[in-house]
C-alpha cells in the first residue's frame, strides 16, 4: 500500500478518550502513570487519516479515540457473527420464532 502511514493509537479498555487519565484510586488495569492500554500501531491510508483528522477537529475528540471506538464496534460483530455460526452447528436443540413468543406470551 503506497499511499498509507503508520497511525499509533493507545488502545485501552476504557471507553473515553485514549489519553484519559485514570480516576484516583483507580484499580487493577491501570498503567503506570495512569494511563491505561497499549500503543499499536496501524498502517492506515492516507484518505482515512484525512477523515479521521476531520471527525477529530469538528468534534474535539483524538483520532485514537474514533479508531479503537471503530476497531470495538467491528470486534463486537465480528464475536456476534462467529458466535451465531458456532451455534448453528452445534447439536443444541433449537425452536422457532413462534415457539419464543408463544412461551413469552407475546404471539397474536
Amino acid at each position: 500500500m503506497s499511499d498509507g502511514r503508520p497511525l499509533t493509537l493507545t488502545l485501552s479498555p476504557q471507553t473515553g478518550r485514549g489519553d484519559t487519565p485514570s480516576p484516583a484510586g483507580a484499580g487493577e488495569g491501570w498503567g503506570e502513570g495512569g494511563f491505561c492500554g497499549k500503543n499499536c500501531h496501524l498502517f492506515i491510508r492516507i484518505s482515512i487519516e484525512t477523515r479521521l483528522d476531520n471527525l477529530a477537529a469538528k468534534t474535539g475528540r483524538t483520532k485514537t479515540y474514533f479508531a479503537r471506538e471503530a476497531i470495538c464496534e467491528y470486534l463486537d460483530d465480528l464475536e456476534d457473527y462467529y458466535l451465531a455460526e458456532a451455534r448453528t452447528r452445534s447439536s443444541a436443540k433449537t425452536i422457532s420464532l413462534d415457539e419464543v413468543e408463544r412461551r413469552l406470551g407475546l404471539a397474536d
